[in-house]
């Protein structure tokens, strides 16, 4: 039995020896022929355990292996029923535990704050606020077949809904068995927290979600997680809340399964939620109560597992007491660091830090099936006024941001980190998947039309590098939530980009419409941004301001980008009948600035390029370097080229403060 204690690390360090890292079960579980028709008997594999390889790799005696383990693990947290206070003091924190929210230990008193943990039961009635409805599985090519729910592995009701606070009634996982035979965990959590105020609790504070489906054996004995006070090991006068975790032994997936759940969930759940598993599929439907019944739908999915085991001797002197001050790592002898894969941006920064010495083989792939909240949302104004969950978001990545996707205006993308190393455990290179769901009053909002494409571009590569994998990707509605998936695009730390209908119309951040060099406009979409009405039959017209051919041109009803900077385009709609209508439209075309005989380009442009702040008051300087002289000069705060080659360029920013800014550039003369 271990013992797992809350107190919202960010580390778990373990001195667990565990030898191997797969073995077998004694039970069988059935197998399908290709028809998806259950033939025949196969031995049960365990799923991998990271701990036990990271542990095997340090030898027969773990505890003599001068190093560590490190490893970025994919699992949930611990999740239990139980309801708890915490009294804050200048001395710090005291937990208690309290039987219903009734009870005295329960009651609202100043300096407290209530935590809920709510493991969802089946639902007992259509009132509920939050429970278990329906679960579905798929193997293989067979269709999508009800479950059978053997009953909860622990108590029904630990305790009663609170309506008022709109908690769940707190319950315990639930066992399912499916048609072929195989058993199946599934785990729903809801935690709240309430802080006091006027003599009550408010509203919640903060709250989270978390579904996982595990594989077990049908011969398996099941218990519950149950929570503990447990001393403080810092001052043992107070009380933290532990769980005692359960002897469990989790069974790998078979191949090509696939879950659909429906839960109830109290609309307090709400924010972004992100999830392991493959070609997801997100739906709900919302009830009377604050209530909303969400569908999960998706395979299980391979998940990287990044880690493995350093010696003391080939990290820097410093690494710990730069990175990990006052831990004491340094002289642990066969300990073991887990990490969680998306925390926030920590856990990307902490994949970068052991990267160069854990070197791009991943320690091992678990297969999963899990959902969780992040409680936060796009910062968009499209999501603003979205309640309840306002986006999904599924990776197989060893590491990603914990956050939502960020909207970036300049390319009317959503942008999201990920990082995991190239290759899996046996040498194959690691192939990535992405799910990326949210509402269809947000996605319409982002595209700016109401009506939304059957595709959208989705592009996967390193920052300034051409994109590894780059495709129009379909796109599904289901119950008021737009999905899509992306699969076959290779990892090291790439940035996914979802491009949204603002960006096929070029809108960047400043408002201009903006288009990469040698790309081209329609004159529709221009007439579309100007704001002019295009009715059907109606002829749309450009010409090009004189004073910007040569960075744009007019090829039938097309804008053809030419060259970086501005061009001044007037767009006419001339309808059937009625009047004619014009406007004048800024176009912005994007790219390494354009230098040629003819075209010159400005000191800001280049200062821009080179990702240099130029706020109000600042000077910019341009310096060319002597081997670049007979290509390119400096004339007028402007870059003139004088003949093809190279332009080797200084660029120097000096703010109104007078903090100065250089970066050097190699730019083209064509």
């Amino acid at each position: 039995m271990g013992k797992f204690v809350n107190r919202g690390l960010e580390i778990v360090v373990s001195f667990v020896l565990v030898i191997g890292s797969s073995t077998l079960a004694t039970s069988v579980n059935a197998d399908s022929d290709n028809a998806g028709r259950v033939t025949k008997l196969a031995v049960e594999e365990l799923e991998p355990n990271p701990l036990g390889i990271v542990g095997s790799r340090m030898g027969p005696v773990q505890m003599d292996f001068d190093g560590i383990g490190v490893f970025i693990d994919g699992s949930v947290p611990t999740l239990y029923s139980g309801l708890g206070t915490v009294t804050t003091s200048s001395q710090g924190s005291d937990w208690d535990l309290c039987s219903s929210i009734e009870s005295s230990d329960c009651a609202p008193t100043a300096n407290k704050q209530l935590s809920t943990n709510s493991v969802l039961g089946i639902c007992q009635s259509a009132e509920e606020i939050g429970c278990i409805e329906d679960v579905q599985i798929s193997i293989g090519s067979t269709p999508r077949q009800a479950m059978v729910n053997l009953g909860p592995i622990g108590e029904e009701t630990y305790f009663s809904e609170i309506s008022s606070l709109q908690v769940p009634r707190g319950s315990s996982p639930s066992r399912w068995q499916a048609p072929d035979g195989t058993h199946y965990l599934v785990t729903a959590h809801v935690f709240n927290s309430f802080l006091y105020l006027a003599n009550q609790w408010s509203p919640a504070s903060s709250s989270g979600f978390t579904l996982q489906v595990k594989r077990v054996s049908p011969s398996a004995t099941l218990a519950p997680n149950v929570p503990t006070l447990y001393p403080d090991r810092v001052d043992p006068t107070r009380n933290v809340i532990g769980v005692t975790v359960p002897e469990f032994t989790s069974l790998k997936f078979l191949d090509q399964t696939a879950f659909t759940i429906k839960v109830r969930l109290p609309d307090a759940v709400s924010g972004w939620f992100q999830a392991r598993l493959k070609d997801g599929v997100i739906g709900s439907t919302a009830l009377s109560g604050n209530r909303t019944v969400y569908e999960f739908s998706g395979s299980v999915a391979p998940v990287i597992v990044a880690g493995g085991v350093v010696r003391y001797a080939d990290l820097p002197p410093d690494f710990f007491s730069t990175n990990y001050p006052n831990q004491g790592f340094e002289s642990s002898k066969g300990s073991s660091l887990s990490f969680p894969p998306g925390s926030g941006t920590s856990s990307l920064q902490v994949y970068n830090l052991w990267l160069p010495y854990l070197g791009e083989r991943a320690l091992t792939t678990i297969n999963q099936w899990n959902v969780r909240s992040v409680s936060s949302t796009v910062s968009d104004s499209c999501f603003s006024s979205l309640k309840g969950v306002t986006g999904f978001l599924s990776t197989n990545a060893a590491a990603f941001v914990g956050n939502p996707p960020i909207w970036d205006p300049a390319t009317g993308s959503l942008d999201y980190k990920v990082a995991a190393p190239h290759l899996d455990e046996n040498g194959n290179v690691n192939v990535g998947n992405y799910t990326l769901s949210f509402p269809v009053a947000a996605a319409k909002c982002l595209y700016g039309s109401t009506e939304l494409p059957p595709t959208v571009d989705v592009t996967v590569g390193e920052e300034g590098i051409d994109p590894n994998f780059a495709a129009k990707v379909g796109l599904t509605e289901s119950n008021g939530w737009v999905n899509f998936s992306a699969t076959g695009f290779h990892y090291s730390s790439p940035t996914i980009k979802v491009k949204l209908g603002r960006a096929s119309l070029g809108i960047a951040g400043n408002g201009l419409l903006s288009v990469k060099v040698n790309k081209k406009l329609t004159a529709k979409a221009i007439a579309k941004f100007a704001g002019l009405s295009v009715k059907a039959g109606s002829r749309v017209s450009m010409r090009v301001a004189a004073s910007s051919r040569t960075r744009c041109a007019v090829t039938g009803t097309t804008l053809v980008a030419k060259a970086t900077g501005k061009c001044n385009v007037t767009v006419t709609v001339t309808p059937k009948r009625g009047k004619k209508s014009s406007k004048t439209v800024s176009v912005n075309v994007t790219g390494p600035p354009t230098i040629t005989r003819k075209i010159s380009a400005t000191a800001k442009a280049i200062a821009e390029h080179a990702k240099i702040d130029v706020s109000s008051g600042s000077t910019i300087a341009l310096k060319i370097a002597k081997s670049s002289a007979k290509n390119c000069k400096v004339s007028r705060s402007k870059i003139v080229g004088i003949k093809t080659g190279t332009c080797r360029v200084t660029v120097s920013v000096t703010s109104s403060a007078g903090q100065i800014s250089s970066k050097n550039l190699n730019l083209k003369v064509t």
